[in-house]
């Protein structure tokens, strides 16, 4: 018999198609990059051709690269299929599962529902990835997640997906801040002159909660710089220092305020009108997953312990 491609080559190929960085690659697989560079010459002995171009900065696929990875990651997500389909046929939600979560979900959705998730399904062996909602869907599609809890509205082609809650949007000020005052805001009010004069401070792009504060503010992406004094951060805990200060307002979602955010600040949040400016929060996974039954039995109970 010929020597065939192994499922652990074309892994490694389709984190280097991903990455188009040996060293990336070898990280995500969890492997040495000497381990990975070995693993993907093999592939070329085995094809009797080159799929990657290697220069000293980047690593660049050939068109044959391109499509053994296309094919390959296909196979790979066959292979996961099948050990799904195994999983599923004992009991409901044991064994190894992969959740990813967003950063601005799973510090203050995901400590409060675990324990109780254990204890009703102590075969379960969680493992937990945070990440972008970009990141986590690029996961799931490769196969390396099983699942993941996103917010929408979100592009989520590919993907099946079950409701667990909406999470309202809240606006921060200084407690000291005339917005303060309001029992509760329209989107109407944060019309572009009036966020600008407030100083809307954002995450940076990729956060999903961007988008969601935009949307509240009824600011498209583009318009952006009809801010007077823009300032992005990778987290909430970077912006709320700046909000107390008096050198802007924010937007964070009520299941962090929930959670305690603003304990132990001068900060308040005011919320928008009933209905408007919510995000809606799910879980998502592969369509064709021969586990989906098992994920919407996890969507259920993670909606349920909420």
């Amino acid at each position: 018999m010929k020597a065939l491609p192994t499922l652990r080559q074309l892994a490694h190929l389709s984190a280097l198609a991903r990455t188009l960085h040996f060293g990336k690659a070898a990280a995500a697989e969890n492997v040495t990059q000497s381990s990975l560079s070995a693993s993907i010459a093999e592939l070329e002995k085995i094809l009797g051709a080159r799929i990657a171009n290697r220069t000293r900065r980047q690593v660049e696929l050939t068109p044959l690269g391109r499509e053994v990875a296309r094919r390959g990651g296909a196979m790979l997500s066959e292979a996961e299929n099948l050990v799904a389909l195994a999983r599923a046929s004992g009991a409901p939600l044991a064994g190894p599962l992969a959740l990813g979560a967003i950063p601005t979900i799973g510090p203050w959705l995901l400590p409060g529902l675990l324990p109780a998730l254990s204890r009703a399904y102590p075969q379960l062996e969680l493992k937990l990835v945070e990440g972008l909602t970009g990141e986590l869907l690029a996961q799931l599609a490769a196969g390396a997640l099983d699942a993941a809890i996103i917010a929408l509205p979100h592009a989520i082609k590919g993907m099946a997906h079950a409701p667990l809650f909406d999470d309202a949007m809240m606006l921060i000020v200084p407690r000291s801040h005339k917005l303060a005052k309001r029992g509760e805001i329209a989107p109407a009010h944060l019309h572009p002159p009036e966020i600008a004069a407030h100083s809307l401070m954002l995450l940076k792009d990729g956060h999903c909660l961007r988008e969601h504060g935009l949307s509240a503010c009824a600011l498209s992406p583009s318009r952006t710089g009809e801010l007077a004094h823009p300032f992005e951060a990778s987290s909430l805990s970077a912006i709320l220092p700046m909000v107390e200060a008096g050198l802007g307002i924010t937007l964070a979602p009520r299941m962090a305020v929930d959670a305690g955010l603003l304990r132990g600040t001068k900060l308040a949040a005011v919320p928008f009108s009933r209905g408007t400016a919510t995000r809606q929060i799910v879980l998502v996974w592969r369509k064709g997953n021969p586990r989906s039954g098992e994920f919407r039995l996890l969507a259920a109970a993670l909606a349920a312990r909420r």
